[in-house]
């Protein structure tokens, strides 16, 4: 059009009958190279796929009383054998994503909320998830520096360091000497590292049907977390936060000015309230990627 190529058009609503029909087309395409970007992307490759050398490392290197794998073993819930099913069923060739689906939200920014400044300030995903990132950066942060005082015990842990060597040169040896890698020297890089592995199993993998024993994000301590006051205290305080951001949501959900959540025909955006009963309620942030 107007000696553009047409795949350059931008479509906007408009009020002709041709007009309302390029425009839903327009909508219906976003929304299927989205589908396909976010169950092959962002679901199997990001949280399924890479999740699996975490796991297989972990049960290898790090022994069940090592305050690491204590951490992240509710994480680990059925990942292994949820994945199994996956390359049966769903991205094997004629599988349910071949058959079915066709194939830079936030920049970092210190003076803004959490670090990031969102491209769209109206997406509720990002918005309530980073609320969540928040409270689990500090409950890992607060078992972490438990354990390892200083950064030299992180350097000395032999298991440690078994399991994220394993991570990277075994279960990611593809990709070993790509950039970005996190050194694994300090309390500091075992934060973000612990953090990151959690959030990719519990927030980017969140679905809305969940088993009927599904275990909740901050819900239910885990019995070893008990046996230690100081680490009890710290999952009581992100069960606290969790039921805040609750409260949070609930807001957002009423404020007018947030026409993604809020308005005439618009369900309010429940996925990243942390808690759920089991079926299909449209909230709760499991720990591990169970289905």
């Amino acid at each position: 059009m107007d000696g553009k190529p047409q795949w350059r058009e931008v479509f906007t609503p408009a009020s002709h009958a041709t007009g309302c029909w390029l425009w839903r087309l327009a909508k219906a395409h976003v929304l299927a190279h989205d589908s396909g970007v976010h169950q092959l992307v962002s679901r199997w490759l990001r949280t399924h796929c890479c999740t699996e050398p975490y796991i297989i490392a972990a049960n290898r290197q790090l022994s069940v009383m090592h305050p690491i794998y204590k951490l992240l073993h509710p994480h680990f819930r059925y990942t292994m054998e949820i994945n199994a099913l996956a390359r049966g069923h769903l991205i094997n060739a004629d599988g349910i994503i071949e058959s079915c689906f066709s194939p830079g939200l936030a920049v970092e920014d210190p003076s803004a909320p959490h670090g990031l400044k969102l491209a769209i300030e109206d997406y509720p995903f990002a918005n309530d998830g980073l609320l969540i990132w928040d409270s689990l950066k500090e409950w890992v942060t607060d078992h972490v520096n438990h354990y390892y005082q200083d950064s030299s015990l992180v350097q000395s842990d032999q298991e440690l360091q078994a399991w994220w060597e394993e991570v990277r040169n075994v279960g990611h040896g593809d990709k070993r000497d790509a950039a970005g890698w996190p050194e694994l020297k300090t309390t500091n890089d075992l934060i973000q590292i612990v953090t990151t592995i959690a959030w990719a199993m519990a927030v980017l993998d969140v679905l809305s049907n969940h088993s009927p024993d599904e275990e909740y994000l901050g819900e239910n301590a885990e019995a070893t977390w008990k046996e230690d006051p100081i680490i009890n205290a710290a999952f009581e305080r992100l069960n606290g936060r969790l039921k805040e951001i609750e409260g949070i949501i609930d807001a957002r959900n009423q404020d007018m000015k947030l026409k993604n959540r809020n308005g005439a025909g618009v369900m309010p955006y429940e996925l990243l309230k942390p808690f759920s009963k089991s079926g299909v309620t449209g909230q709760g942030v499991p720990y591990s990627i169970s289905i």
